[in-house]
């Protein structure tokens, strides 16, 4: 389960970079090819019901064990669905919590964000 929601998060923030770089939309369709198709699998191989995602999957996708909700399932699949919905800066919560939802393009207007480990007198 995770390496899928990493297959998401990895090809939304390969797309950006290359965006941010100046690439056309050509040079990054494969990458948003990539992340439809992580979505898709995710959809049809690995969501039971809401809330429980098979964990473990055989080389052709049959259930290899009996899948319980974990805790840890919360956090990647709020990651994997909020990708593509926020920035990359700043961290979720804090994207979420300064109106960033469905502005993915947009930086915040802070400058402190953008320097998390400045030291502080």
């Amino acid at each position: 389960m995770w390496v899928a929601c990493e297959g998401v998060c990895a090809a939304v923030s390969l797309a950006r970079a290359l965006r941010d770089d100046g690439a056309s939309e050509g040079e990054v369709e494969h990458y948003e090819h990539c992340y439809r198709s992580w979505l898709d699998f995710i959809n049809d191989e690995l969501i039971v019901r809401p809330g429980q995602w098979l964990h473990v999957l055989s080389f052709d996708n049959q259930v290899t064990e009996e899948s319980t909700p974990r805790s840890g399932d919360i956090a990647w699949a709020i990651q994997t669905v909020l990708i593509g919905r926020i920035p990359m800066w700043p961290p979720f919560a804090s994207a979420i919590s300064r109106g960033l939802l469905d502005h993915p393009e947009e930086a915040p207007t802070d400058r402190r964000s953008w320097v998390p480990f400045r030291r502080r007198h």
